[in-house]
């Protein structure tokens, strides 16, 4: 434990110091291992006044000038190791950190580099006033009073992304959604620090994308609606320039569809993927009713599911129990994002969907034949070859899926595709026998 305890000591020196590269008081292979063992001091902590400076300790690591990847690894360990292990002492080291942001707002002037003897004035002050917060234990704090006009927005940030999602603590939620208020605000404001805007804002994106996955579907539908909402009482035209809300606000919908993805894709606990990609359909069905009930088609490529994925894939696991769910999106608001359809029918929709997604478009191609334009792509050109080599079987079995299939090779023919005129040849032969 001493060695543990003096390691971190010796780390968040050399990193207040800006001694970022070798130190002979602690080895560098171990830094890591140091930062996110918090959790083993706690355990021999042997009264309060030792729990207090292990606090303060840790919310000194939490505010330490360590590179992003450094500060992001300590920042899940805090969210995910620490709070499930010492909730109450992780609760004294957030309260600790949100005091802090005020501390340094109130003295930012203070923290002159160029001048030592103002610098050693300020840091002693700034010891104290930790050692005296991470001392009390009857936790009182104001949210509505937080913003970043009277808070450090970086280390209120910090706090934000530190704190659980999966806990019943009404604080922690009314915190979550008062800082992402804040942040929306803040983004839609023109007079607002450039660069530190941006970090607060790729932080708090990769945070939201989590929560809306790991956390109950009623807090996630209440972040949804902090961030969307803006959005919708935005001038489109304002928007298509270029909106910082936005751009964020989108993001995070894009990003939560890779991070599930990712996480399905490495674990083999069935029990936890069920669970997130339940939530995941609770939060995209609430997203569909939103844009279908605000008339403003924003999003819906990414309602679609219509991202980068590779062309050579097939399926998505999270789609197999959805088929119902998103035809209901197809006759919805399928006639504006055809080419969005097409893109996941192409690639990881082909097993859930095809064929008979094929007729879902068809349906809409003859209601107005404008929208055949998403024919002339290659996803287009992708789905009649998936559909002739691995589900014509099926097909020629159909009267009303060889029917469609034809009138589609009809009309990616009139299009100029000579891949549809040769497929339409063999298929034609097909219809013929049946």
């Amino acid at each position: 434990m001493d060695t543990i305890h003096n390691s971190i000591e010796a780390i968040l020196h050399s990193t207040f110091n800006g001694n970022h590269g070798f130190s002979t008081s602690y080895s560098i292979m171990e830094k890591e291992i140091s930062l996110s063992s918090f959790h083993y001091l706690f355990n021999y902590s042997k009264n309060e006044k030792e729990t207090s400076k292990l606090i303060a300790l840790m919310t000194s690591t939490l505010f330490a000038p360590f590179h992003n990847p450094e500060m992001d690894k300590i920042v899940e360990y805090m969210r995910t190791v620490f709070f499930e292990k010492f909730p109450n002492e992780a609760k004294r080291v957030w309260c600790c950190l949100i005091k802090y942001a005020e501390f340094k707002k109130v003295h930012s002037s203070s923290y002159d580099y160029y001048d030592e003897k103002k610098l050693k004035a300020i840091k002693l002050k700034e010891k104290k006033f930790i050692a005296e917060q991470s001392a009390i234990t009857n936790l009182s704090l104001d949210i509505s009073t937080l913003d970043f006009k009277k808070n450090e927005g970086e280390f209120l940030t910090r706090a934000f992304v530190i704190t659980p999602y999966i806990t019943n603590e009404k604080v922690f939620s009314d915190f979550t959604l008062h800082f992402i208020s804040l942040l929306t605000t803040d983004l839609k404001s023109e007079q607002n620090d450039n660069e530190g805007q941006s970090q607060r804002k790729l932080n708090a994106q990769f945070y939201i994308r989590s929560l809306l996955l790991y956390a109950d579907v009623s807090l996630s539908k209440a972040v949804l609606d902090l961030i969307l909402n803006p959005i919708y009482v935005t001038d489109f035209n304002h928007i298509k320039d270029g909106n910082d809300v936005f751009e964020f606000s989108s993001k995070i919908i894009e990003y939560v569809i890779y991070k599930l993805d990712e996480i399905i894709a490495g674990s083999t606990d069935k029990i936890l993927n069920k669970r997130l990609i339940d939530n995941f359909w609770g939060i995209w069905e609430y997203l569909f009713e939103k844009i279908k009930d605000t008339g403003a088609l924003l999003l819906t490529s990414t309602l679609f599911l219509d991202i980068q994925w590779m062309k050579d894939l097939t399926h998505w696991k999270v789609l197999e129990t959805k088929k119902e769910f998103y035809h209901k999106m197809v006759k919805t608001l399928g006639a504006t994002k055809t080419q969005s359809i097409l893109n996941l029918f192409s690639t990881v929709g082909e097993q859930t969907f095809l064929p008979e997604g094929m007729s879902w478009l068809v349906d809409i191609y003859k209601t107005d034949v404008n929208t055949t334009v998403s024919l002339i792509s290659p996803s287009a050109e992708r789905m009649i070859e998936r559909l002739f080599y691995n589900h014509i079987s099926k097909i020629k079995r159909d009267k009303k899926l060889i029917d469609d299939y034809l009138w589609i090779l009809n009309r990616m023919v009139d299009l100029g595709s000579s891949k549809a005129y040769l497929f339409r040849e063999n298929v034609i032969t097909y219809k013929t026998i049946n």
